[in-house]
């Protein structure tokens, strides 16, 4: 919707790893897109894999590298997944898709009209910060949720496949696939020594501390600030249903990273327990956080880079390194920096209740409600 209708737009995945001639691939799916097709580039499978979907062709191809779809299939179980490898026309979905911006609308009115009609409601709401379009959570949450495969590509009868020939393709979309192309995944800049007795094929990712590990073997172990995987290999695929099972116990688990950036720039939680909660605040040169205040909790933020400049009710205060301030529950507040380095400020709260949400916001230059 914020292109123009006659743009052809190519939608990627960020967590492939594609070598080879993606180009080739590319231009054939735009000449294509171009005549009104919705193009997805199809990969033959070199294994059983449960973990992808597949696209089913027609027998007879249009060309060398194009085929009509027959239909899209889900990810099979083993047994499947081996019958499909041995006929010649299923072949990995790699989730590439291209098409005329129109077309893709048009269809996405024929087939899913409430997906459409709230996307539509959310971007006409839209709202505008410098070069960015900021859509209001409410909108977006109204669209109902459903896969482009489900809600378009199992009803519209104008798709074709790029046969991907002399590429090397996998979807790194769980840690099975990264270690499978000797990925080394470092999301944390400190680096740790691991212990491994009489254990085999095990494999630490992203380690926030160091692990060592005993008579275990084919395990994979993904350890990030604030929170631990362990799982066998072969099986990572399913951290999407453990998620979705941890989505129900601890919704602040998945809505709230120890790091959570904001427009005047992010925080990270150091420490959370009933009754309290620190938090390293670092703002932008220029940036402001919102006039707020807060109905259960009190604050007290100590300066530890920088120069602050904060508004409590009718006064403001200029505070520098190792220079602290209160913040009762209920005091309209602002932290600032009208400095030209960064801003860093511990901030402990202490109150009945610690959520995001307890914000009352009477300004904001990012126009947040």
């Amino acid at each position: 919707m914020e292109a123009d209708r006659e743009d052809t737009l190519l939608i990627c995945p960020c967590d492939h790893l594609i070598i080879g001639d993606f180009n080739r691939c590319v231009n054939t799916a735009v000449n294509e897109a171009n005549k009104g097709h919705i193009m997805t580039i199809g990969l033959k499978p070199t294994r059983p894999e449960t973990g992808y979907g597949y696209i089913q062709i027609k027998k007879t191809l249009d060309s060398e590298s194009i085929a009509t779809v027959n239909q899209f299939r889900e990810k099979p179980n083993k047994e499947r997944a081996e019958k499909w490898i041995l006929n010649d026309t299923y072949f990995w979905n790699s989730g590439i898709f291209c098409f005329k911006a129109s077309v893709y609308l048009d269809v996405l009115g024929q087939h899913a009209l409430d997906i459409h009609t709230y996307s539509v409601l959310a971007h006409d709401n839209k709202k505008r910060y410098e070069n960015l379009s900021i859509l209001d959570k409410k909108d977006v949450e109204k669209i109902p949720k459903n896969s482009i495969d489900y809600a378009i590509l199992e009803h519209a009868d104008n798709q074709k496949m790029v046969i991907a020939k002399d590429i090397i393709w996998n979807d790194a979309g769980s840690f099975d696939n990264l270690i499978e192309e000797g990925a080394s995944l470092s999301l944390d800049k400190r680096t740790h020594e691991h212990v491994s007795i009489e254990s085999s094929n095990t494999h630490i990712l992203n380690a926030s501390r160091s692990i060592t590990t005993i008579g275990i073997n084919d395990v994979i172990i993904v350890d990030t600030a604030d929170a631990l995987l362990i799982c066998n290999k072969g099986e990572s695929q399913k951290l999407k249903q453990a998620t979705a099972i941890i989505e129900k116990q601890s919704p602040g688990l998945i809505e709230c990273h120890v790091r959570t950036y904001r427009p005047w720039g992010y925080f990270d939680i150091l420490r959370e327990e009933p009754g309290f909660k620190v938090k390293k605040i670092n703002v932008t040169p220029g940036k402001r956080l919102s006039l707020q205040k807060h109905q259960h909790r009190g604050e007290h933020w100590v300066v530890v880079e920088g120069t602050a400049t904060v508004v409590r009710d009718d006064m403001t205060f200029v505070l520098g390194r190792n220079q602290s301030i209160a913040i009762p529950k209920g005091a309209v507040h602002r932290l600032e920096n009208n400095g030209d380095e960064a801003l860093s400020i511990i901030e402990t709260q202490t109150g009945s209740y610690l959520g995001e949400d307890d914000i009352e916001r009477f300004q904001d230059d990012f126009k947040r409600k």
